[in-house]
């Protein structure tokens, strides 16, 4: 019986081609693994034990104690095992307090604790219901809410797979009552369309504050009533003709908020986005469907590229996953996706490189053929694809690099994140949220003095499920938006809009940016003249605090319009090339600042 044949064809389908078919899978965590990505040995998870935690539900940014305890089944656990609560991310839970973990079990072992979610069975063994707990006082937590799981993993030390318990350990992190409501909106809308609005409340941290209140949306002399399940919901608006379309938002609690402007266009239209996010797949928290959820739900993005970390280890496995997600989540015309990978050497940077689509390779830093960025861009020039390093900045060697502007080819490297959760590497002011170092040879005015014809953009690089930017996130500063001029939100016009570097770096707040030089757009090359004729047109969410004008990276004039609405025409004589860029700033300190336009 043990003999019959299988009628299935072997060659049915053709065999799948292993990328790196000698890589041997490397874990994230030297205390344990959160993938199945072991070989292929079979065990018994049920009688592995169990796990709990206390408190399982606690508010953000609560202080507290954390007790783990795990509790040992048939298994057993013997001397020299380490039982690990692994979790994603970068302080998914919140910092440790000052003082230090402490472990308790049973006498006849000696247990060590190796941080405040690992043990070591440093002597004796577990036996079929030992208890162990793992106790952090005064922990403070995470401030952004959410789901959190930990799961158990116990590595044998013996060389042995690690083996993982078969449910997670889950802790719910409470957002705060809402303390802000927040609308947001399309940029900008062709005459005639209605303008899709999308109203949440939030609380201090800018988690969604799950409470059902009803309120009221006003544009001009139209009010219309809403009901915010869930502290979420969509209003649909046709503004009486087709100037600009501001709301206001007011809801039963006494909370308000403007919503971003809405400018009618009938030419190129304005799309805001984030090209640098990452997910489960990376060093990072939030599944994958959470961080694409995230962008569509809480900051109504239009685009997104959920890169997943490459010098942090995948393989065939994940980046079929990163694919798949990718296809998943695109609805042209409404949410645009963009594949992508993070690419990092200690000594060249960290890079993100975006395709235009299809089925294409990641090409990860420790594969010979792509180890250096000339070998990357060579790698690439087959395919549409884009480069964009970020927090350039930082010195390098090390960990988490500058930028080697001496090797960057703007042929692929298109555009520049200037800034991100890591801080500014724009270059125009040191005490703009300065990263942890810094280098001021590799910042993106720098780069631009050099020479170098890079567009500006920025992202949130989140490590917390939050596109577009959040509170806390695991370094100090919010993330930032790129946002990219183009005729239609395809992945296909949104894609050549920012090769052409139609773009402009926001911190968040919705600013429509629109400069010319020439009649040509922000990112042109255009030829030599006897002058360069200027506009400039800025719709603002708040008051404009300063336009600056900018030439060669040094402001030629200064604007203090005031109000949320600037018109301004400049000309300037041109004697010899040079290339014009703008800021603006509102008088909260939101930034937006476009790619130049070169002349000559």
């Amino acid at each position: 019986m043990d003999e019959r044949p299988n009628m299935d064809s072997l060659d049915r389908y053709p065999l799948r081609h292993q990328w790196l078919p000698d890589r041997p899978h490397r874990a994230y965590s030297c205390n344990g693994d959160v993938d199945a990505m072991g070989d292929e040995s079979l065990y018994r998870p049920s009688q592995l034990g169990r796990a709990y935690a206390e408190p399982d539900e606690v508010e953000a940014g609560a202080r507290g104690d954390l007790t783990l305890t795990y509790v040992a089944g048939p298994a057993g656990v013997p001397e020299g095992a380490t039982v690990t609560f692994v979790i994603r991310g970068q302080f998914p839970l919140g910092k440790a307090g000052d003082a230090e973990p402490r472990v308790s079990g049973p006498a006849h072992c000696t247990l060590e604790a190796v941080d405040r979610l690992c043990f070591r069975v440093a002597e004796g063994s577990l036996r079929e219901g030992d208890a162990v707990t793992l106790h952090q006082p005064e922990a403070i937590w995470a401030v952004l809410a959410g789901r959190k799981e930990l799961k158990v993993v116990i590595n044998t030390g013996d060389g042995r797979p690690e083996q993982r318990l078969p449910e997670p350990v889950v802790i719910q992190i409470r957002p705060r009552a809402a303390a802000r409501v927040e609308a947001t909106g399309p940029c900008t809308r062709r005459a005639g369309d209605p303008v899709r609005l999308q109203v949440t409340t939030r609380d201090e941290f800018d988690n969604r504050a799950p409470l059902r209140v009803s309120g009221t949306v006003a544009l001009g002399e139209d009010h219309q009533d809403v009901c915010l399940r869930n502290g979420f919901d969509d209003a649909w608006l046709r503004p009486v003709g087709d100037g600009v379309a501001r709301a206001r938002v007011t809801v039963d609690d006494g909370l308000t908020c403007a919503s971003n402007p809405c400018v009618t266009t009938d030419d190129l239209q304005l799309y805001v986005g984030d090209l640098h996010c990452h997910d489960y797949l990376s060093q990072a928290e939030g599944y994958t469907d959470q961080v694409y959820r995230w962008a569509l739900e809480d900051r109504n993005l239009d685009f997104i590229s959920v890169s997943v970390q490459s010098h942090g280890w995948h393989d065939n496995e994940k980046w079929t996953l990163v694919k798949y997600m990718n296809e998943r989540y695109l609805e042209e015309g409404r949410f645009v996706t963009f594949l992508g990978f993070e690419w990092q050497h200690s000594y060249f940077s960290d890079k993100v490189v975006h395709f235009l689509g299809g089925d294409q390779p990641y090409l990860p830093v420790d594969d010979p053929r792509y180890d250096t960025p000339g070998k990357l861009y060579q790698a690439l020039e087959p395919s549409d694809a884009l480069v964009i390093s970020h927090h350039v900045c930082y010195p390098i060697p090390r960990w988490v690099p500058g930028v080697d502007w001496d090797v960057v080819d703007t042929q692929y490297e298109r555009l520049v994140e200037i800034w991100s959760m890591h801080g500014s590497g724009e270059g125009y002011d040191p005490a703009d949220r300065p990263l942890k170092e810094v280098d001021p040879s590799r910042t993106a005015m720098a780069a631009l003095r050099r020479g170098l014809r890079l567009g500006l953009v920025a992202g949130s690089d989140t490590h917390s499920a939050r596109p577009g930017g959040s509170a806390k996130e695991p370094l100090a500063y919010w993330g930032g938006l790129a946002a990219v001029w183009a005729p239609d939100l395809t992945r296909r016009d949104v894609f050549s809009s920012l090769w052409a570097r139609r773009t402009y770096a926001l911190t968040g707040a919705r600013i429509v940016l629109r400069m010319t030089v020439n009649d040509a757009w922000m990112g042109s090359e255009i030829p030599l003249g006897d002058r360069a004729d200027i506009r400039i047109d800025v719709w603002a969410p708040g008051d404009i605090a300063k336009v600056e004008l900018m030439k060669d990276t040094r402001v030629l004039h200064t604007f203090t319009p005031g109000g949320d609405e600037c018109h301004l025409e400049v000309e300037d004589a041109v004697d010899s090339p040079a290339f014009y860029h703008c800021r603006v700033t509102q008088t909260d300190g939101h930034l937006a600042v476009c790619s130049p336009v070169w002349v000559g």
